[in-house]
């Protein structure tokens, strides 16, 4: 039931002295020696910048509008990475829910005596578009260098929704003070959502009887709940190799309006259900408006299974059409731009990824095949809150659709993804199934894993110059990833900077790439090399890397402390098999012995290698089916990932022992099917 302002007048109005947020951490302008003196964070020698103080503040005004304030102060460590110097502030500007105001910016440097210079941005600084449903401000802080003090303060206003806006406690580089207060009235009441593994230093919560007792005139309410949350010293969160998403590791906190009291005295309840928010979803025209049969879709859908005998071919049809022809934006969403989305993406052939879903979801429909949208949250944006009900859960509509073959989830964003894969920004556990007026929540995973498959065979002169032809097969996100990248590049360009690394000691001789256009399909590569990068002679002595363009040189988990689980979105098999044939005059010295390392008994690396007369045949194998690791178990993994590299990095070793003669032609590779 809609909150009706006549039973809720109450007035906030803050006064210029207001003593409710008087005593705030921090002081425009006002810098004092010791945050001059900041230069680093505990053992943090990653840190480009330091927030010495964020500080937030939100109460609701007379009309029920949100006032949220903040004003935020940042140490600059290393200007030319820090991303601070450059801010980007966003406001929802569709019906005008949103504005921006009492915006202002300096920047702040000290010489060698003590003096401060300050440069102060202009309203002229400030810059402004619409970009679809938002409007963007940019403005860059003047004169950074290692050492500045930038601060920039705001007023968002958001209009007659009676919310109070989430708080982020943490970021990406250290934070010194982060504090938020809220001032609620008791007319309203909300659930408090906290995230996050800190302990707070503050975290408390006052009823105060009256609001003139913090400089505030009230009218009805005479009651108010002020919550005061301060984290001190918080370390920075970065993303990590394998993090699904920072945002399920920061300190943060969301408000949810659950009821409010009418005339003060009865109790009304807005908490939702998972199948309240499915019948909200069947009043939005921009969701349920855009999933409408039509004469076109229905001709549209008609022409496009033609031919096709079975609902599968006849989905694999539609779903191949809005994969491939209509182009995605870029922009994810779980609604349309506006009421002709869906009609507006067939006929300009470009779209969000809810309007690409949607035309997906009509068309199916329309050739009688049963389908229901999925909403999720992609993975970057963390994990769905599934103890709060609430359309701000999601950024993003799958399709799911029910043949006699079973049930396909569809991901229509990109052409690369094949039918009934999830593009990876999809891949994050589970999503919510909206059938007419109900709702059920799904698990979502991967329904492949990530196989390379490579196969070489080499030979090497005297002079230590190999010449390598190889095949590679791709297939399950291998596949969507080398898709993606040829998708904007020359064939040859492809190559040597995907395949060869751009090393510029190889020759790239022939190449060819087979069921590119294809998904369903295993994508492969043929290509023939020449270079002398892999062997070194020394002397009697030749050393050859085995591994060649396959080689992990490096461990992706460098870092030695890891607070945060480790969660891969999809398994992976990678196969490598190479054939060596020596050089004549050269006998084996040395070469790696077969072993297996295991991590548990789903994940290991197998390495094979033996001598065969002048061959030498190496086998190597990762299988990782594995997908979640927890903090815990982070020393194993990473100790995993060491092992292979150490094995990579080893060498066979000849020793030369007669001359060769004249003739050394080498073999040659055939068709391997």
């Amino acid at each position: 039931m809609p909150i009706r302002l006549s039973f809720l007048i109450f007035v906030v109005l803050f006064i210029l002295t207001s003593k409710l947020f008087a005593d705030s951490p921090i002081s425009w302008g006002d810098i004092s020696d010791q945050e001059w003196e900041v230069m680093s964070f505990r053992d943090d020698d990653e840190a480009k910048a330091i927030i010495l103080a964020d500080y937030g503040e939100n109460y609701i005004d007379e009309n029920g509008n949100s006032i949220f304030r903040r004003h935020v102060r940042i140490k600059i460590l290393n200007p030319d990475e820090s991303e601070f110097t450059d801010v980007v502030l966003s406001t929802i500007r569709e019906d005008r829910r949103q504005s921006l105001s009492n915006l202002r910016a300096q920047t702040f440097n000290r010489d060698e005596n003590g003096s401060v210079s300050r440069d102060r941005l202009r309203r002229r600084d400030f810059d402004s578009e619409p970009d679809g449903r938002y409007e963007i401000t940019r403005f860059s802080l003047p004169n950074v260098r290692e050492g500045s003090v930038i601060e920039y303060s705001y007023e968002l206003t958001t209009r007659g929704r009676f919310i109070i806006q989430g708080w982020h406690f943490q970021r990406n580089e250290p934070t010194l003070h982060s504090e938020y207060r809220i001032l609620i009235p008791e007319e309203l009441i909300f659930q408090r959502h906290l995230m996050g593994f800190e302990l707070f230093d503050t975290d408390e919560t006052s009823q105060v009887n009256s609001g003139r007792d913090f400089g505030v005139n009230t009218f009805r309410s005479e009651s108010y709940t002020l919550h005061r949350m301060v984290l001190k010293d918080a370390p920075a969160i970065r993303n990590e190799p394998n993090m699904s998403s920072r945002a399920n590791y920061l300190n943060r906190v969301t408000f949810t309006l659950t009821a409010y009291l009418e005339r003060g005295l009865y109790r009304r309840d807005l908490a939702q259900t998972w199948d309240d928010i499915a019948e909200r979803l069947g009043d939005i025209p921009v969701f349920d408006g855009q999933i409408r049969s039509t004469r076109e879709t229905r001709e549209l859908a008609e022409r496009l299974t033609a031919g096709s005998s079975t609902d599968l071919e006849k989905a694999r049809a539609l779903y191949n059409y809005v994969a491939g022809e209509i182009t995605w934006n870029n922009r994810y969403s779980i609604y349309a731009t506006d009421r002709n989305g869906v009609r507006d993406a067939m006929r300009n052939l470009s779209g969000n990824s809810a309007e690409k879903a949607l035309t997906l979801l009509v068309l199916l429909r329309d050739a009688g095949i049963e389908a229901n949208p999925v909403l999720i949250n992609t993975r970057n944006r963390g994990y769905v809150n599934w103890n709060n009900p609430s359309l701000n859960n999601f950024s993003h509509v799958l399709i799911k659709t029910n043949l006699e073959e079973g049930s396909f989830l569809l991901d229509p964003l990109v052409d690369a993804v094949p039918f009934g894969l999830l593009n990876i920004a999809s891949l994050n556990y589970d999503g919510l199934v909206i059938d007419n007026k109900s709702a059920r929540k799904i698990g979502i995973s991967a329904e492949q894993g990530s196989v390379i498959q490579t196969i070489a065979v080499g030979n090497i002169d005297t002079d230590g110059m190999i010449s390598l032809q190889m095949q590679m097969r791709y297939s399950g996100y291998a596949a969507i990833a080398q898709r993606m990248r040829i998708k904007n590049e020359e064939e040859e360009a492809y190559f040597r900077e995907h395949i060869l690394g751009n090393n510029p000691d190889v020759e790239l001789i022939s190449h060819d790439i087979r069921n590119l256009d294809n998904p369903d399909e295993t994508l492969r590569h043929r290509l023939e090399i020449k270079s002398g990068s892999f062997v070194s002679v020394a002397g009697d002595m030749m050393y050859i890397n085995p591994f060649m363009i396959s080689q992990r040189t490096s461990n992706p988990f460098r870092n030695r402390v890891r607070n945060f689980p480790v969660e891969f979105p999809y398994g992976i098999e990678n196969n490598y098999s190479v054939t060596l044939n020596l050089p004549v005059g050269y006998e084996l010295e040395y070469m790696p012995e077969s072993q297996i390392i295991r991590l548990g008994d789903q994940t290991a690396y197998l390495l094979q290698i033996e001598q065969l007369g002048n061959i030498i045949q190496l086998n190597s194998r990762l299988i990782r089916n594995d997908v979640f690791f927890d903090a815990g178990k982070y020393d194993d993994i990473r100790n995993f990932y060491a092992d292979i590299v150490d094995l990579n990095n080893e060498q066979i070793i000849l020793r030369k022992v007669a001359e060769a003669p004249a003739s050394d032609a080498p073999e040659s590779a055939g068709e391997n099917n």
